[in-house]
């Protein structure tokens, strides 16, 4: 995707006719935005606890109406931030994609919800999958939906049957405690979910235990599963723990703490190295940050960059790590190169949510509005 100042640079001897044409789908963007921004866009509903998400060439959001009590699921083009569709749903609770389909979660009752799936290029409705669950953490994966929040569903993609449905297994009831964006993780052989102190892989067939570990002296996981080639990767919420887990058995590869005191919010792999995003302390509001670049083998630290404020939240896929931090900061890191960060923005409010397609970051801001960001 071109950036902003790569467009103005080529349509330089056009014009003001030309340059307005170049920048129409920027959507009023304007000189006071961040250097990085390629576009931005406006969204009706407020962020919430959701993470956009990409799929097919659009970006989609997930937020609730200040209004009501009702959420609205929205979807913008990658290369313009033109608006391609829109629909309305009742509470939004989860927000997920594959390459061709957009999930949301939505909640019904008390302790019930639907997945609707949506088509990403056209925002054509698929199915609804009706769950015993709140359906606020979601996965996708090959021909599965999964859905968790007081149970673990399979749900068929193809036409939203829901294949099977667990309430508790092994002493773990499938309640999401943090973030929706974690906690739940998917992959063709096995979804992996973890909660308080433990970790556990189900069968994509029939929710048979593949395995399951106990994460010992463990406050609590918040960061993870996150699944890269044979292992899976658990943080916590103290002393900056890791835990590595192999991910045919379950069992412990390696274990290491990196501060005193602190949160994993978020994991990238890329090449031959893991990267982990830590913060000071337990909240977003205050304290710092830190970004690792770990040995994947065995969590050893190669090099370390330090966040003036802590993460927040984090988006990984392909070559780029984004981090967004509680002062309203959302940078984009390459970890393969000496020098990672690639850029930096600086948005409003202090609670962003990220995501990213590989190549660009997109982040939605705490007044609604979604930016595109990238290399200037």
């Amino acid at each position: 995707m071109p950036s902003r100042r790569a467009v103005l640079r080529a349509t330089a001897t056009a014009g003001a006719a030309g340059i307005a044409g170049a920048l129409s789908g920027c959507l009023g963007f304007g000189d006071d935005g961040p250097e990085a921004a390629a576009w931005r866009a406006s969204t009706t509903a407020g962020v919430g606890r959701v993470s956009p998400v990409v799929a097919s060439n659009v970006v989609v959001t997930l937020g609730q109406r200040s209004d009501d009590d009702g959420g609205r699921i929205e979807a913008f083009d990658a290369e313009s931030g033109e608006e391609r569709w829109a629909a309305d749903v009742g509470r939004p609770t989860g927000l997920a994609a594959d390459d061709d389909r957009v999930y949301a979660g939505v909640k019904t009752g008390r302790d019930a919800g639907r997945v609707v799936a949506f088509a990403a290029e056209s925002g054509e409705r698929a199915w609804t999958a009706s769950v015993r669950n709140l359906a606020s953490a979601l996965a996708a994966t090959g021909d599965t939906v999964y859905a968790a929040n007081g149970t673990l569903a399979a749900i068929d993609a193809a036409d939203g049957s829901v294949r099977w449905e667990v309430a508790d297994r092994a002493g773990v009831d499938f309640s999401v405690l943090l973030a929706p964006d974690d906690q739940l993780a998917a992959t063709d052989d096995a979804v992996v979910f973890a909660d308080v102190d433990r970790a556990i892989a189900l069968s994509p067939t029939d929710a048979s235990t593949a395995w399951q570990r106990e994460l010992e002296d463990w406050a609590s996981s918040t960061a993870g599963p996150y699944v890269y080639n044979d292992r899976v990767y658990v943080g916590s919420g103290d002393a900056q723990q890791v835990v590595a887990l192999d991910g045919e058995r379950g069992a412990s590869a390696w274990r290491r703490e990196y501060g005193s005191a602190g949160t994993v919010v978020g994991f990238h792999a890329q090449n031959r190295s893991l990267v982990v995003a830590t913060r000071t302390r337990p909240s977003s509001d205050d304290g710092t940050g830190t970004v690792r670049v770990l040995d994947p083998a065995t969590g050893a630290v190669a090099r370390t960059v330090d966040l003036a404020s802590a993460p927040a939240s984090t988006a990984s896929a392909h070559d780029r790590f984004v981090v967004a931090t509680g002062d309203g900061t959302v940078a984009g890191y390459d970890v393969g190169w000496e020098d990672p960060e690639l850029w930096r923005a600086s948005l409003s409010g202090n609670a962003v949510r990220v995501a990213t397609d590989g190549q660009t970051g997109y982040a939605h801001a705490d007044d609604g509005t979604l930016w595109s960001l990238d290399a200037p």
